[in-house]
């Protein structure tokens, strides 16, 4: 999924009239839920059981404060304060995309 979600953004940033205006920031928070996600789905969140192990402990501890933490087993733990943060950041990640690509506000 990252390839597609990393074409994605080729795309917006090349296309003449297309979205540009997406920050790095916002692309990172994108990639970095990619990658937790991809651990939940494929591992159950098992982090130690997962090959890209090192980048998930990145993202958790990035965002410790936001909620993410490894349980005493090995497994993601994810807080509401998380999900909450990152259904922010995808909803604006829509909006920006609706309204600079002519679709009309999103709502």
């Amino acid at each position: 999924m990252r390839v597609g979600l990393k074409q994605f953004e080729g795309f917006l940033r090349v296309e003449p009239g297309k979205l540009r205006s997406i920050d790095a920031m916002t692309w990172t928070e994108l990639f970095d839920f990619n990658d937790l996600r991809n651990c939940v789905v494929h591992k159950s969140g098992d982090v130690n059981s997962w090959d890209k192990r090192d980048r998930v402990m990145q993202v958790i501890d990035k965002n410790k404060s936001r909620g993410l933490s490894l349980n005493d087993r090995g497994y993601v733990q994810i807080e509401l304060v998380y999900c909450r943060h990152i259904v922010t950041v995808i909803h604006d990640f829509f909006c920006r995309i609706f309204e600079e690509t002519g679709f009309g506000p999103a709502e």
